[in-house]
């Protein structure tokens, strides 16, 4: 339900609009849904076999790096080291709804394939995730990554986003670890579009390594009597800390999310 163009022919006196002009519109516009649609339909084979190699690579990377390995062969370009995690996050600037990622998803694959982006992209939970090959200069490939975000947000100027980068890795199956890496990099409350991997520091280093029940204990051990989920109260104070951590620690911000006066 969505209008992408308009066919039209103008006419300037002494022209006369021809009988059969509106045929040749007709035929025009056809022609023009059937070439979007056969775009699209590509678009979505290869978003699905995208998401196939990625998912692959996320959740058994050391048991399936010589299955996705073939799948490599039907990419326009080659895969090839070093490679690069690149996650993007979009939420919505006025509402709390969400955002239509496929939409994005399909608007950010035209802009990289203009800009000649050798990458692997898909969408997974609620980010755009990119599996960059062959990267040679990262802040090159950051320049061109803000380009297409600016124009992007020319269409979409009612979005907030956020980039994360993870480290350059030259094996796959580091994948899943460049993948915490970028995620963590992009949740990042610095009020900057891209994020590195390295401007975490060696806080992101003893975040990305450590097991997910030892993090726990950690919080545990920080929030004290706050990390008690069973008291109403409290769960309302530790979901208010989350927001002023989540805004860089600004008042102004937190307020403003949690509707407080």
């Amino acid at each position: 339900k969505n209008y992408y163009a308009v066919c039209s022919f103008l006419y300037f006196p002494p022209m006369r609009v021809g009988e059969n002009d509106h045929l040749f519109l007709e035929r025009i516009a056809n022609v023009t849904a059937l070439c979007f649609l056969y775009e699209e339909a590509q678009f979505e084979e290869q978003d699905q076999m995208s998401h196939t190699i990625l998912d692959r690579l996320f959740q058994q990377p050391y048991l399936s790096i010589k299955n996705v390995e073939p799948l490599f062969k039907f990419l326009a370009f080659k895969v090839q080291a070093p490679y690069l995690i690149t996650t993007i996050h979009f939420s919505n600037k006025v509402t709390n709804e969400k955002v239509d990622l496929h939409e994005l998803l399909m608007l950010f694959s035209r802009y990289a394939k203009q800009y000649h982006i050798p990458a692997i992209y898909s969408a997974i939970g609620e980010q755009i995730v990119l599996l960059n090959t062959h990267i040679i200069n990262i802040e090159e490939y950051i320049k061109t990554l803000e380009t297409i975000i600016n124009l992007m947000k020319r269409r979409t100027n009612n979005l907030n986003i956020s980039i994360g980068l993870s480290k350059i890795f030259n094996h796959l199956d580091q994948s899943k670890n460049a993948l915490k890496e970028a995620q963590l990099a992009q949740r990042l409350p610095n009020n900057q579009l891209i994020t590195k991997s390295q401007d975490l520091g060696l806080l992101g280093m003893f975040v990305v390594n450590m097991p997910k029940e030892q993090l726990i204990e950690i919080a545990q051990e920080t929030l004290k009597d706050l990390y008690d989920l069973e008291d109403s109260r409290k769960k309302e104070l530790l979901y208010t800390l989350y927001h002023y951590l989540l805004n860089g620690q600004r008042l102004k911000e937190t307020m403003e999310t949690l509707s407080l006066s």
